[in-house]
Parts: C-alpha cells; structure tokens; sequence
C-alpha cells in the first residue's frame, strides 16, 4: 500500500497479488491492483480486476471511484460510449467526486454533445477546490494526488479524520507516506489535515 501511495505502481503490483494469494477476497487489495495495472498501463489487466471488486463489494462506499476507473479506461481505448455508461453509474453512486464529471466532459465532447459535456465540466469546477479544470494549463500542474508540482498546500485539506491525537476527530489510524501520515480509513487514504478546533 506503502508503494502504491508514493507513487511506485509498479513496485506494488508484486505486494498487492501477494496479499491476494493470501486472501483471494480482500477487496481493497484487489482493486488497489487493478488501480496499479491501470497506472502501470497494464490497462487490459485493470478491469476484470475492478469487476471482480466489485462483485466481492457491490455496496461498498468506494464503488463510485471503481466504476470511475473502469470508465476511464474505456475511454483511453476509445470506447466512448461504453466509457459514458460507467462514468454515469460512477456519477450515481458518488455524485460529488469531480474527476467522473471531468472524464464525463471529455467524453461527451468527443462524442459531439457540447452541452452536456459543458454542464458536467462546469460541475467538476464547482466541485474542485483547487481550479484544476480552469485551463488546460491548470490542469497540467496538477499531480495525481492533488497535490501541485509548481506550489505547496495553501490551505488544509479537510478529511474525515486527523492526525492529531488530540483532536475530536482522530481515529487514530494512520500509515506514513512521503514522510506525512495519512489516515487508514477502511481501505482509503485521506490526508490528516483538519479545520476543526481540536478536542472538545
């Protein structure tokens, strides 16, 4: 996991299928695989990997995200409306997530529906803080983890817990990543950064 979220993919790939031989049904373990394989350009490899995640989990709260990916690689293979009907269903299930309106845009743009591929880039605009979906320029900037190459964190992120021991809302799970700790919430990294006051 350690690899995967530095950014080694690749050095990943071995770890993650060894803990799946372990245990052939770890959800997270598969799908951060599948993840790995699409990062690595394995894209062929990506998606029985994410369908098999979510067959194990069809509830699980990450779906959106999975049927994002399997969208997205649909649309690098230029399979755009195969791409719109996961990046639709990936919409439903986490309606708040920008890069699935950002990746429904490109698709409807390529597929000629300029209206709808405006309303959706407007919408992952609205729901990204950082303005990456301004410009093309913007966009370039910014790194897989949100965070820019050219510039620090100007703000906090907010994340459902903190790193902070004391604050009302650590859970106290965390694994270190690039020398920062991120929080281990049911399988999903979010950074430990928190606006809130401390314990009370």
């Amino acid at each position: 996991m350690l690899l995967h979220a530095r950014g080694g993919p690749e050095q990943a790939i071995p770890e993650y299928e060894t803990v799946i031989a372990f245990n052939r049904n770890w959800v997270f373990a598969i799908f951060a695989l599948g993840d790995c394989k699409f990062l690595t350009g394995s894209i062929q490899e990506a998606i029985p990997l994410i369908e098999q995640a979510i067959r194990l989990s069809p509830r699980d709260p990450a779906v959106g995200i999975w049927y994002q990916l399997i969208g997205t690689v649909h649309l690098l293979q230029s399979l755009t409306e195969e791409a719109i009907l996961w990046l639709e269903k990936a919409s439903g299930a986490n309606p708040m997530h920008p890069i699935t309106h950002a990746h429904l845009a490109s698709a409807y743009g390529l597929i000629g529906e300029n209206e709808r591929a405006a309303a959706e880039l407007a919408q992952a605009r609205r729901l990204n803080s950082d303005g990456r979906y301004s410009s093309i320029a913007r966009l370039r900037t910014a790194r897989f983890w949100g965070c820019r190459r050219s510039a620090p964190f100007t703000k906090p992120l907010i994340s459902p817990a903190c790193a902070r021991l004391d604050c009302r809302r650590s859970n106290g799970a965390y694994v270190v990543i690039g020398g920062r700790s991120a929080a281990l919430l049911d399988g999903a990294f979010s950074w430990p950064y928190c606006a809130s006051p401390g314990p009370q």
